[in-house]
Order: C-alpha cells, then sequence, then structure tokens
C-alpha cells in the first residue's frame, strides 16, 4: 500500500504502523517508509512506544467487567476501557520490562513482552493477561 502526500509548511505528522490482526502470537511483516526532502524525525521514548497499542483482557485480575474487553494503552499513559473504565500505566523497571498497569481500581505489575502482550512470568512461556 503506498499513501502519497505533500505537506506545504513546516508540521508534525505522526506515523503509527501497527502489525496486522493475527492468530499467530508473532506477525512479522516489512515496512517500507520514505520520507523526501526537509524531514525532521523527533525522539520517541522506545519503551511508550513498543508498549502504546489495543489489549484484550484475559484475566480477572485486572476488574471483574474488564476480562475479554479490550483496553487501549495510550502514549501519555492512560489506559481507556471500552467498558468506560480508565486507569494509567507506567514503566517501573526498564530492565525487567515491568511496568505498573492500574484499572478500574485494581492495580498490578506485569512484565511486557513485544509484539505479544503482558504477563506476570518474567521467563518461559507467559500465561498472558493482556494479549495484542
Amino acid at each position: 500500500m503506498t499513501i502519497p502526500f505533500d505537506v506545504k509548511q513546516a508540521n508534525k505528522i505522526i506515523l503509527r504502523i501497527d502489525p496486522p490482526s493475527s492468530g499467530l502470537i508473532v506477525a512479522a511483516v516489512r515496512y517500507n517508509v520514505q520520507a523526501i526532502d526537509a524531514v525532521k524525525f523527533a525522539q520517541m521514548d522506545s519503551n511508550a512506544a513498543q508498549v502504546v497499542g489495543t489489549y484484550r483482557v484475559h484475566s480477572y485480575e485486572l476488574g471483574e467487567d474488564e476480562n475479554n474487553k479490550l483496553i487501549k494503552l495510550l502514549p501519555d499513559g492512560r489506559i481507556e476501557s471500552e467498558t468506560g473504565s480508565t486507569g494509567s500505566w507506567s514503566l517501573f523497571d526498564p530492565g525487567s520490562r515491568t511496568y505498573v498497569i492500574q484499572l478500574a481500581g485494581k492495580r498490578g505489575s506485569l512484565i511486557f513482552w513485544p509484539a505479544v502482550g503482558f504477563s506476570k512470568e518474567s521467563t518461559g512461556n507467559p500465561d498472558l493477561l493482556l494479549v495484542r
């Protein structure tokens, strides 16, 4: 897919590419992004860039009404749920990829598995609580 567009003056454009939805645990797809002429790329916190997105909750630990519902982890650290609940997320320990997730009055520390989701386990085959 090609999406060409012209920018006539200095402007901030945010481009986000999400992997396609798939039943696979890891879906690898190659993307090419081409920027021509005067381009300045902003730095983004790599931890936040990986975590931001939509997840399906697979646990009652984050609230009884949240199980099997979709939530969005937003770039500003907020969480929004399709149930109307709100919460927050923050990086607790970068080395172990541990995040504090607070939703619907519940709070938990979860390990982030890039491209997959969040779990309480840090090794092996994790039982995912939040799935991409």
